[in-house]
Parts: structure tokens; sequence; C-alpha cells
């Protein structure tokens, strides 16, 4: 957004528009104007007026009676100001005025004296100005009496709010925006550049040990007095947005406003050495703004110093201890290019916004960087008095131009218009561009003023901008209508969403940024850390999905959600060393806590680690995946209650139980169940298509089978060598039933295995599926189980 004053605009454009309709052809531009507002409220009433005689209240010794004159009329004031005298021009509310506030001036007797009205302070009239001292606003001594006030300090302004465009930096200014809407009503502009002023002296070294500085000038300006600004300036500072400070500090800011140049006024009495090195902060280096806050300064930062000693962070902020004050009496003058990425990353990282890094960070145009100087420097002697030393640069060769090849045929087809070319040409010549070429080429030539013109479809929409939008005929799109496909990882991450929904699973979408304490108290993979984090509780990114697990579970557990069944399909971000940028895979993972939901034929049961496997299995055979569960060992899960889920030799997560510990530092207290899954590796394990078999015609043979092992053996262990032992005969098995008894004894277990066998091509035999059964409990025996009787 830029404020910016309409009758500043409307003085260097020299048109008759009203405010409304400068905000439509700038609108219309493409550069929406939020609002109009009045500069000052209706100060209707009250008039300048000249102090003829000022003499001692009768009956109070801190009042005044005064003998005031609008040019017709003289009028008796009770005043209470100290910084009135006889010939001073000041502002005066007469009887009937109705000042900010709803507040109405009546008649009045003040200790028995008649009152014809009020003199008027800044701050009665809500006017934020700055003052030599408090008390009756001064107006200049050449201000003739009787004149509106409004009327004669341009109070009658509007403040117009702009929305612009970010790559737009050239609009930062007056001059840009003169610019724009002259181009809007079809003319050319042109804002002669401002000239060398006459100086002498004053040289000094300058050098610059950085890249991020392309040009850096500055000047000596000695014996200035610094002081309020005149009203006029402050007045327009105010309208654009600003609040005043002084001559000198005021100076910089309207040159700024009006050519969109930042710069800065340092006081050279208090610099160390009179020395300027441009270079990049070094570990452990501070400074104390001007916002009175101490700031750490990170390597590769970009200073200015002054005998090396750091006086202003580059195009963000100068230091306290530089200030310009009413005590400076030498002014150094900075104007100076300094690279945009660089100032956007140290004041995104030292959280400091101004003026001058919103311009800096748009890029500003060299050919202004010396124009602005000269202009400020003139503008300072003028005000503030003072000699003008030499400029002093360093680097300031600059000067980059491109051209745009551009097809008119391809601008009409992009844009659906029939616009001839001089038509064309017109347009481009009145934004200041250069046009060449013949026929339907147009050869472009742009300069860093127009840094966002890069592209022949920029030139396309600068064309059609300013041909007008609403001039653009309306037609139905043409064309082949096709339907977006989504690729086969994203069909994929869909399916996974589908199943785990099918489980009865809610998906969640919680903040890939976590704390430190989060992914301490996770023991998770270490994330990235941000250098610039909108709170410490969000300041890193995850490096693991565990923490926003825990979180999402520790959240529902504390308001009152006991039952948790949750999944998500999200990044984690792990750093590389040697790369600048992190991986990013994507991951799968869910988790269980509490109670699984009651169903007719199934009781109230709490989760446990088969419920999560099972989740596993269903995700892994919804995907074709051919997987085992083998037992593991991981730090964020319980000991003994963790599988490794490979597909092949291919590792693809692991399911179990959170480690207690973990879960006692979230203050939970009941068993979490978690399943994580590396969504790349499911890509891997994922068959397309369904394996086919005919069913068999004959019936199957089914058979238990009771075993008594160690607690510590694997049922995997004896599921395969079921599988192994049964051959082709066995058609399915597994694991129905886990029991732990006192009649078992300590440290001992049964696993439950339900067979069933069946012939494709005939009835098998109790004989033949017995000898099966023989050789598989013979095989058992040998690994360590006992049949149970």
């Amino acid at each position: 957004m830029m404020k910016v004053s309409y009758k500043w605009l409307a003085e260097i454009l020299q048109v008759d528009l009203s405010p409304q309709e400068m905000a439509e052809k700038l609108t219309g531009a493409g550069f929406p104007v939020e609002e109009l507002t009045p500069l000052a409220e209706e100060l209707d009433g009250v008039v300048t007026a000249e102090i003829l005689e000022v003499r001692p209240h009768p009956n109070a010794d801190r009042l005044s009676l005064t003998r005031v004159s609008d040019g017709a009329n003289v009028y008796d004031v009770v005043c209470g100001a100290r910084n009135i005298a006889p010939g001073d021009k000041v502002p005066l509310a007469k009887v009937g005025a109705v000042l900010p506030g709803n507040f109405r001036i009546k008649k009045a007797k003040i200790r028995g004296q008649e009152s014809m009205g009020m003199l008027c302070s800044a701050e009665e009239l809500r006017l934020d100005l700055v003052q030599a001292e408090d008390g009756i606003l001064q107006l200049p001594a050449d201000c003739p009496p009787g004149l509106p006030l409004a009327e004669y300090l341009g109070l009658d302004d509007v403040v117009m709010d702009i929305e612009l465009s970010a790559n737009r930096g050239d609009l930062l200014s007056v001059r840009g925006l003169a610019a724009e809407i002259s181009a809007a009503l079809g003319q050319p502009f042109a804002l002669p550049l401002p000239e060398a002023p006459a100086a002498r002296g004053g040289r000094f070294p300058v050098s610059i040990a950085t890249p991020a500085c392309y040009c850096y000038t500055g000047r000596l300006i000695s014996g200035v007095k610094v002081q309020p600004s005149p009203l006029w300036l402050q007045l327009r500072l105010l309208a654009c947005g600003l609040r005043p400070v002084n001559n000198i500090v005021d100076v910089t800011n309207l040159v700024m406003l009006e050519w969109g140049q930042p710069l800065h006024a340092f006081d050279a009495d208090k610099l160390p050495e009179l020395e300027i090195t441009v270079r990049q902060a070094r570990a452990g280096e501070t400074m104390v703004t001007l916002d009175n806050k101490e700031r750490r300064l990170e390597p590769g930062m970009m200073l200015i110093t002054y005998g090396d000693k750091p006086v202003a962070i580059a195009g963000v902020m100068g230091s306290l201890d530089s200030e310009v004050n009413e005590s400076t009496r030498t002014v150094l003058l900075e104007s100076a290019g300094f690279d945009p990425v660089s100032v956007r990353v140290t004041a995104k990282a030292l959280g400091l916004a101004s003026e001058a890094a919103s311009r800096y960070e748009k890029g500003v145009d060299p050919a202004v960087i010396v124009p602005a100087s000269h202009r400020a420097a003139a503008l300072i002697s003028q005000l503030a008095g003072g000699e003008i030393g030499e400029l002093v640069s360093a680097g300031c060769h600059r000067s980059e131009t491109w051209t745009v090849e551009a097809s008119l045929a391809k601008i009409n087809a992009l844009l659906g218009t029939e616009i001839p070319r001089a038509e064309a040409e017109r347009i481009l010549i009145n934004l200041g561009l250069e046009v060449q070429g013949e026929g339907d080429a147009l050869l472009v030539k742009v300069d860093q003023r127009r840094s966002d013109l890069r592209l022949w479809q920029d030139i396309a929409e600068e064309v059609g901008r300013l041909h007008g939008l609403d001039n653009i005929p309306a037609a139905l799109p043409r064309g082949v209508q096709t339907v977006g496909v989504r690729k086969p990882a994203q069909r994929l991450e869909w399916l996974v969403r589908d199943i785990l929904v099918g489980c009865g699973l809610c998906e969640t979408v919680p903040y890939t940024f976590i704390s430190p304490e989060m992914q301490e108290r996770s023991l998770a993979e270490p994330g990235v850390e941000l250098a610039n984090p909108l709170t410490r509780e969000r300041s890193i990114m995850r490096g693991d999905m565990l923490p926003s697990l825990l979180e999402t579970v520790a959240y529902n557990l504390a308001h009152g959600q006991h039952n948790i069944a949750v999944f998500e399909i999200g990044s984690v971000y792990r750093p590389v060393a040697g790369q600048e940028l992190p991986e990013q895979p994507l991951r799968v993972a869910a988790a269980l806590c509490g109670t699984a939901p009651v169903h007719w034929q199934r009781k109230e049961e709490e989760y446990d680690f088969f419920h999560i496997k099972g989740v596993a299995e269903q995700l892994l055979a919804g995907l074709g995946a051919d997987a085992s569960f083998v037992r593991a060992e991981r730090r964020q899960f319980h000991p003994g209650r963790c599988a490794a889920v490979r597909c092949g030799e291919e590792l693809l997560g692991y399911v179990g139980q959170v480690h207690p510990g973990i879960a006692e530092a979230w203050k939970i207290d009941v068993p979490v169940w978690v399943m994580d899954f590396d969504f790349q590796a499911l890509v891997r394990a994922h068959r397309e298509g369904v394996d086919f078999a005919e069913p068999s015609r004959y019936p199957a043979v089914r058979r238990d089978l009771a075993l008594e092992t160690d607690t510590d053996s694997e049922a995997g262990t004896f599921l395969a060598i079921i599988r192994q032992q049964g051959g082709p005969l066995l058609e399915a098995v597994e694991c129905f039933d886990v029991y732990t008894g006192p009649n078992l004894g300590p440290g001992r277990r049964s696993l439950a295995f339900s067979l069933r066998f069946r012939h494709g091509q005939r009835t098998l035999t109790d004989e033949e599926v017995q000898a099966l059964m023989d050789k598989i409990i013979a095989r058992l025996e040998q690994a360590g189980a006992r049949l149970r009787s």
C-alpha cells in the first residue's frame, strides 16, 4: 500500500482532475485506490489572523488578553498560551466555527473578560506537527490574514491509499505514480532530474567491501541549523503517512517520496572517523538502532561503518548514536544502491520494517541515486542553511538496459484484441519505454526503472491495461477443454487416504512447524530451524511425524476426547550436509489411543499392537504390497512392542507403541500406538492390478495349532516355518490368539495358528493333511516351540 497526496500528484502532473477522477485512472490502470481520505477534518470558520496586541488578563495570572485581526475585523480573544507576541500570524477560530471533535466556538466571558473566538494550537486542529515550542500554532511571517486556514495550509488535500503490486517498486514514489497516471491519460511524462548544487570541499574516503552494495554516495553539509520543518513540508509528509521529525530528516523523507530513492542523514560530528566502508557484519557485532533497541547482527548482514564502527544497517535503519537532532551542525547525507535480496533477508531476520527497506526490497532505480542526493542537498541548504560539500562515491557504474522482443500478433492473441501497432507504440512510449522494430515486431528497450518487464507477456500486460481492460471485448473461451488427471503418485496418495478412512481413522492436517521442546521430548529427527519464525512455538520445520501425532493426541485427551484414531499424510524436512535445501520426503503416519469403536458383534476393547498392525496390514493389502513384520528396536518405541515393516529388502516403516517415557513427557498416561511409513517406499511397493487364481471346486481342510513358546520368540518366525513346511497345499495361515497365564509359567506364552489346506484338482485326505501337520510340528519343535495338549 502507498499513501500519497492528491494535491502533490496534481501539482506535478499539471492536470485538472478531481481526486475521484485520478483514483479512477489509477484503478483502471491496475492499481486500485482503496480509500480517499481528507487530510484534515472540516475547519469552517478558522482563518489566518495577526496578533495586534497582547496584555495580561486582569483577573488571571496564566491568561492573556489579545487583539487579533483577520484583515477586516479586530477581535478580543482570551488566550492561555505563552508563545504569542504582537505581529505573530496564528489560526483564529471565530464564533460559530466547529473544531475537530465537534467543538463549537461560542462567545464567552472568561474571568470577566469577553472572548470572541479562540487562538488554536496544532493539537486542537488535530494536526500532528512538530513545533519549536508548545502552544499556539505559529504560521509563517508572510501569511496574509483573513484566509481560510484549510486553504492556506493545503488542508483541503486528499490522501489516496493505493494498492500496488509487489513487483512495481517504481510506483513507491510520486514521480512513478505521476508517470503512470500520465500514461493512463495518453500523455508522455518527464520529470527533469535535479541538477547538482554548488559544492566545494568536504571530501572523504569511501570503499565498498561487499557485492551487495553496487553504489554508495555521500556528501557533507556543514553549518546546518536543525529545527522543525516549515508547515508545507510537514503537511506534505503527513498526507503521505509519514510523521515529521525535523528539517533534515523530513527532507530525506520528502525526496524519498518524490523520487523513490531512500536517503539517510548522519550526524557527522558523532562519527568516530570520517571514513566510510560498506561491509558485511561479523559474528558478535551489535548496534542500537534508531528505535532504541539493541540488535544482534548476524554474519552476512550489510553494514555502513565509519572507522570500522557500525552506524547503520544498510538499507534498513541507522544507529541511535549517529541520529540527527537539535545539536547537529554537520550532516553526512547518504544515497546508495543495495541488493534487494540482501536488504529483504536482513530486515526479515531482524524483524525491522522501514520505508527505506520496503523500497530497496523491490529495487530502486540506479539512475536517480545521484540526482536524489542533489535534490536533498539543495533542500537542506535552503531550509537548514549550511555549506554543501562535494559528492563522494564508490561503485555507481551500474547502468543496465535490455531489449524485450514482442510480437504484436502474439499480444493481440493473448489479449483477444486487435490493437494496431500505432496504439501499442503510443502506449509503450507514454510509459517511458523506447520502441523499435518494424511490422509485427516490437523491440522494447527497458531500463532498471522498470525491472519488472522481462518477457513479451509483460509487454502485453502493459499494452492491455493501458488500452483499457474495459475496452477488451468479452468473448467465450476457445480451444480444446481437457480434464485434469492426477499423476500416479497423487492417485496412490488418495488411495492411501481412502484405505485409512475405511479403517475408521480421521485425517488431520496439523502445522508442519514445531517447537524445540516438541522435537526434544519426542526424540524426533532434527528438523530445519527457521531464521525468522513467527513464534518460538513454531520455529522448526519438523524432521519427524511423531511430534505432530502426539500433539494431536495430547490436545484431544486434554479436551475430553479419549478414543482417538487419526492419520496424516504430510512432509518432513531433514537437513542434508552440503546441500542448501533440505530433503522433503512425504510420510504416512497414524495414531491409535483409547478404545476401539463398539460393534454389535464386538465388545469394547482397548487399542493394542494388533490394532495398529491391522491398520498397516489393511493399507498394505489395499496397495497390493507383499510385506513382512519383523521385530525391531527404535528409541521412540516401547522395547519389545515395535516392528519394522519390509517389502523384500526395502524398509517401509515402523509400527508399535510410543515409548512410555515420551508419552509421559507429553503428559499422556495411556498407551499410544503409531504407524509411520515412507510414502515413496509405498509407491515402490505398490502393485497395479489384481492377481487372479481360479477358485478351487474342492473343499478346504482346516487345522488349528497351539504352540507353547518363550515370550521372546516371534510369531513371524513360526509363521515362516509353517508356510515353508506346508508347501503349495497350504492355502493360508494366520496367528489368531496370543495367551499368557500362570499355568504356562514365567517367560512362556501360547500362540494359536489357524491353517487352511486345499488341493486344486481333488479332495485332500486326512492322511495327507496329517502328514503335512507332522512335518510342520517337527520343524516347529526344532525351533523351540512345544505343542500344547
